[in-house]
């Protein structure tokens, strides 16, 4: 979210482990480190103002929140993904994770939650954010919003994060740039979150339509991911998809399986409807 309202527009999830790594996070905008490091061994230096910038904005976004964490069974997701290869569909884990993370959404209104300050509102649709890859900053990554993905197929949501992804990566990067042209105006830590947390509320509140009520995130090769929560009121760590011995009937066999870490901001949620939620969501991906 932090990434969103900097005007990045997004957010991603992770993908299967028997799927070709590369191919698939260059086709579905899996977030990943850097390949390329700045600093030889021994060297120290400051921070530039874009990186002050985008690190003061990930401090402003501090709340109180909890986490809870499922396994999924992904039998049927698998072989759907496979199905929808051979008819020539691009179906990937995450365009699967945000099908269910909106349709578990819609079944539960009372969860459709916006929060700022004293202020809450319920969007008129459920958008998701997922974070991709790449971009120009170490701290955020870029993020693609998929709208109204409770009315979307996995197929359409999968193709939309594709579309979105250049354009996400292009816009942090021109933000990084204005960044480190005028961020010397606000050279105090203390004043930039300041700053951050006022333009946060002023950009939820401007098109609450807009703003995503969930975030996706995930690297596709870690088996579970435990994220921090940022500017939406939840977010989902998917791990890696992959194959392993589970016992099924009191007899050893082949299963996948994927881990769903989910962090909730316990202004708006409590324990219980987290829980609901994130049952719902494993129940959905489970009856593929």
């Amino acid at each position: 979210m932090l990434a969103n309202s900097l005007g990045t527009k997004g957010l991603v999830v992770g993908g299967a482990a028997a799927e070709p790594v590369v191919s698939e996070r260059a086709a579905s905008g899996l977030e990943s480190a850097s390949d390329k490091e700045s600093l030889l061994p021994g060297q120290c230096e400051r921070l530039d103002y874009a990186d002050r910038w985008m690190r003061s904005g990930v401090e402003a976004c501090a709340i109180p929140g909890f986490f809870w964490t499922v396994e999924a069974n992904m039998d049927g997701a698998r072989n759907r993904m496979d199905e929808a290869r051979a008819r020539g569909e691009r179906v990937t884990v995450t365009g699967l994770v945000v099908h269910a993370v909106a349709r578990a959404l819609d079944r539960y209104p009372a969860m459709q939650r916006l929060m700022s300050n004293a202020r809450r509102c319920r969007p008129g649709r459920i958008n998701v954010a997922v974070s991709v890859s790449g971009g120009g900053c170490d701290f955020v990554a870029p993020v693609a919003i998929v709208k109204d993905a409770a009315r979307r197929t996995p197929s359409e949501i999968t193709a939309d994060i594709a579309r979105q992804a250049d354009q996400a990566r292009a816009t942090q990067l021109r933000a990084m740039h204005a960044f480190r042209k005028w961020g010397w105006l606000i050279p105090f830590a203390t004043l930039r979150r300041l700053a951050m947390r006022r333009f946060f509320a002023r950009e939820l509140w401007k098109n609450p339509n807009d703003t995503p009520l969930f975030h996706v995130t995930g690297t596709g090769d870690m088996d579970l991911a435990m994220p921090m929560i940022l500017l939406t009121p939840g977010i989902l760590g998917v791990g890696q998809m992959k194959e392993k011995a589970v016992v099924v009937n009191g007899k050893v066999k082949a299963g996948w399986r994927m881990a769903l870490s989910g962090g909730f901001d316990h202004r708006v949620w409590v324990g219980q409807s987290a829980a609901q939620f994130l049952t719902e969501v494993k129940r959905i991906l489970e009856d593929m």
